[in-house]
């Protein structure tokens, strides 16, 4: 049990005008955001949104990632998933 408890400090995720995220939209945004980055590659999330698109609930994540040509975070990705599978519905990148 202290374990669970261990666990849970700090795991809130609170907003930009500092309301803590609702628990069924943080697990949501956590499981998106793990399958995202599961594939290893070195990242940084830059903003998150929850939102619509078309009419399905989805996660957009904002990420630099590393840039194999120079070496340097600079590459920006966009990427939209639906939220109850984390599939991808959108990418985008700069």
């Amino acid at each position: 049990e202290a374990d669970a408890e261990d666990r849970s400090v700090g795991s809130t995720i609170v907003t930009r005008d500092g309301r803590a995220l609702g628990s069924e939209d943080a697990a949501d945004l956590r499981r998106c955001l793990a399958t995202l980055l599961k594939g290893g590659e070195q990242a940084i999330p830059t903003r998150v949104e929850l939102l619509e698109l078309d009419g399905t609930p989805a996660v957009s994540v904002g990420l630099v990632t590393l840039d194999p040509q120079s070496g340097a975070f600079t590459r920006i990705e966009v990427w939209t998933l639906e939220r109850a599978t984390c599939q991808v519905l959108r990418f985008d990148q700069a």
